[in-house]
């Protein structure tokens, strides 16, 4: 079977502590592998108010998944987010070509603007004068002392 790109989309309960939201996060992880997937990439987007009220709840954890898959571990991976209860909402959906091609732009743009702050900062580093670093490292160690 060819391999498709999906998103997953979780919402978790906004009352859960980060750690628990990690371990859930994990556990996701380890079944989309488990079911020969393969996370691309993941988004911790934090806890969020929700639009509406869900559950009696107002706020939520948002966590983004770009999974790569044949598709068939979506039923198992969909069974364990509707068995789990502390998650609220979940989405997964198919991405078409052009979906695609403009997630591979954004990579392609944030390759490149990552390149060039790391260009800058190496140039940076190399241009700063030895005079002011001295300074720096003097005061650094005036204040160490003073401690």
């Amino acid at each position: 079977m060819e391999n498709n790109k999906y998103e997953l989309t979780v919402v978790f309960d906004g009352q859960l502590e980060q750690n628990e939201v990690d371990e859930k996060v994990e556990q996701i992880e380890k079944l989309i592998k488990e079911y020969n997937g393969e996370v691309v990439q993941k988004d911790l987007l934090g806890k969020r108010r929700l639009a509406y009220e869900i559950k009696k709840k107002q706020y939520g954890y948002y966590v983004y998944f770009l999974i790569e898959s044949d598709g068939s571990n979506n039923k198992a991976i969909e069974k364990y987010l509707r068995l789990n209860e502390h998650v609220i909402r979940y989405l997964t959906v198919r991405l078409g070509k052009n979906a695609i091609a403009s997630l591979d732009r954004k990579a392609e743009k944030a390759k490149k603007a990552k390149a060039e702050a790391e260009a800058i900062k190496a140039n940076n580093l190399e241009n700063e004068d030895p005079e002011i670093k001295n300074n720096e490292n003097e005061s650094l160690k005036k204040e160490a002392t003073l401690d």
